[in-house]
């Protein structure tokens, strides 16, 4: 009986954890700030915005998709 107490308090805990999480605000940014991030960035240091990511698991197959999916981005978002 214990355990059980003791998985449901647990349980209980994280569920509001994560509701709390997600009524937190966007970190004292308006839209318009998000929205000129990059621009503000590379105006601010002269320099492009770089963007990298990690591929767990890659294959030939999955590399092409993401070449694909960068070039699309390049052409509509210029300024990374």
């Amino acid at each position: 009986m214990k355990k059980k107490a003791t998985i449901l308090a647990l349980c209980t805990s994280l569920v509001l954890t994560f509701a709390l999480a997600g009524c937190s605000t966007n970190g004292g940014q308006n839209d318009a700030a998000k929205a000129t991030g990059a621009a503000g960035a590379k105006e601010a240091t002269g320099k492009k915005a770089k963007i990298s990511y990690l591929d767990p698991l890659p294959s030939p197959e999955r590399t092409a998709l993401m070449q694909g999916l960068l070039k699309q981005f390049q052409r509509e978002k210029p300024e990374y």
